[in-house]
Order: structure tokens, then sequence, then C-alpha cells
């Protein structure tokens, strides 16, 4: 009789710890366990393309102390257009964020409920083409126009902000359009994805 007790209580035991570890893997898992450099997420190439040939580079700066979050900027800012007179300016911004295992639930799920508290919250409009989810949302401030473009993959949620002035057909500035800002911000986020 002592020998069958101890027999059932070792085959509990092995349930038991089968079961904890088909519990921890049910949580999705984020993909990202350290947080990615943000200025190494677009190329020369990309960031001269989009903000002029001699952007300068800001950043990165530093991680939050939890190490969630850092940013990168390029700019290009000329007081006057060639041969018109007129201040041109360009920005990109990229801001990384890592969200980690909490008690609310995995990486992912944070990620996620974060991601769409954004959107609804910015009254963005849903993109598809980058990442597991994205949208967009255009602002018009009263001295630069731009956008901001926001896409998650998987624990991961990333903020393309781009702003600041065209050039016409006469070479002229004027207000960046919001066609403009939304391709620039897209190429932008395709080159990141394909560098994170």
């Amino acid at each position: 009789m002592k020998a069958q007790r101890c027999v059932f209580g070792a085959f509990t035991a092995v349930v038991m710890v089968m079961l904890g570890a088909c519990g921890q893997g049910s949580a999705e898992q984020g993909k990202y366990s350290a947080l990615p450099e943000p200025c190494d997420l677009v190329d020369d190439g990309t960031a001269q393309q989009l903000v002029g040939s001699t952007a300068s580079e800001s950043g990165p700066s530093a991680p939050t102390m939890n190490g969630e979050s850092a940013s990168c900027s390029w700019e290009f800012d000329a007081e006057d257009v060639p041969g018109q007179g007129g201040r041109y300016r360009r920005t990109l911004s990229v801001e990384v964020i890592l969200y980690k295992n909490t008690d609310q639930g995995s990486s992912v799920e944070n990620a996620e409920s974060s991601f769409q508290t954004s959107m609804e919250q910015s009254n963005g409009s849903a993109l598809s083409g980058v990442g597991e989810e994205a949208f967009w949302r255009f602002e018009t401030p009263t001295l630069t126009r731009g956008g901001t473009l926001s896409f998650r993959d998987s624990n991961l949620v990333v903020n393309v902000v781009y702003q600041g002035d065209d050039v016409n057909a006469s070479g002229k500035a004027q207000s960046m359009t919001e066609a403009g800002a939304k391709k620039g911000a897209l190429d932008a986020a395709k080159a990141i994805v394909g560098h994170i």
C-alpha cells in the first residue's frame, strides 16, 4: 500500500510539472529581448533621400531607465532654398519602444494593448504593408506639417515622425502635403523593418 502511494505521488508530480510547462508556453512570447539601436535602423541612403544630402543625425537618445525606449532623429535645416529665398527644413525621427512580460500579460499582449490604445486616442487610420499592424496620422500645426506612422512587430513598437517642407515645381519651399509625408514615413518604416 505504501508503494502504491509513492507511485501515485510521483505520477501526480510529473503531471503538475507538465501542466505548468504548458501554462508557461501558452502566452505568446515576443521575439525582441533587447532594444534595437534607433540610429542603426535607418541607413544613410534613406535618411539622405528623405531629409537631405547634408542631413545631420542626432541621437540616439539615452534609453529610459528601464531600457524600454530610445529615439534618433535626422534633420536638414537651410535658411534659404537655393535661388529662391525662404527657410527649408525637414526632419525624420524614429522612436522604438520595447515591451516586456509583466503580471498583466506577455510582452506581445502588452505591446498590442498599448498600440491599440495609442491608435484610438490619436484617431489614426489603419495602414497595411508594414509590421503586424500599423496606423497613420497627419498633423497640421502652425509651423510644421507632417505625420506619424506607428507600427508594431511582435513586442516592439516603432513611431516614425516625418515632417517639414517640400519644394514645388518652381523650386520654392511649401508645406509638406499629406501624400508626401505619408510616402516618406512609409519608406522609412519599410527600411526600418529590414534592419530590426
